[in-house]
């Protein structure tokens, strides 16, 4: 829905790419990012929500775009969290080369107090690739 001066809203934007990335039409969402009004916010939002769907190709383009990593949805899940809970090393580690603090990678859910790090060893049995990453995360700094 177009606001005062004819131009999409927040909602609406978001939506269109949230399709747009759902299809992974890459084209089409740096159409969107380019030449509409796409706050920090939404392409954030974006970010954790298409995070579950597992492509890499999307992510790099929401996080070069401004997408704010550790933004907490339902539960306090960021997008590595998500990334975890489909066990993607790719898209981990891309979230956090893009982090700012150690705290960052380390952020817990609410209600069962796991960090990303936890739900790849506890949820996905992948201990090792949860060592890698968090001696990735290790390296930022605090």
């Amino acid at each position: 829905m177009p606001n005062q001066e004819g131009r999409p809203d927040g909602e609406t934007i978001k939506q269109k790419l949230k399709t747009a990335a759902a299809f992974a039409d890459i084209d089409l969402m740096e159409y969107l990012i380019r030449t509409t009004y796409c706050t920090r916010a939404i392409g954030s939002e974006v970010l954790a929500e298409t995070t579950k769907e597992g492509n890499l190709d999307v992510v790099k383009l929401l996080l070069k775009c401004g997408a704010n990593p550790v933004l907490p949805m339902g539960d306090d899940r960021t997008s590595l969290h998500f990334a975890a809970s489909i066990g993607r090393e790719d898209i981990c580690s891309e979230l956090i080369h893009s982090m700012i603090s150690r705290d960052d990678a380390y952020k817990r859910t609410s209600s069962s107090n796991l960090t990303a790090f936890d739900i790849l060893r506890e949820e996905q049995d992948l201990g090792k690739m949860a060592t890698r990453l968090q001696n990735l995360a290790d390296e930022l700094p605090q």
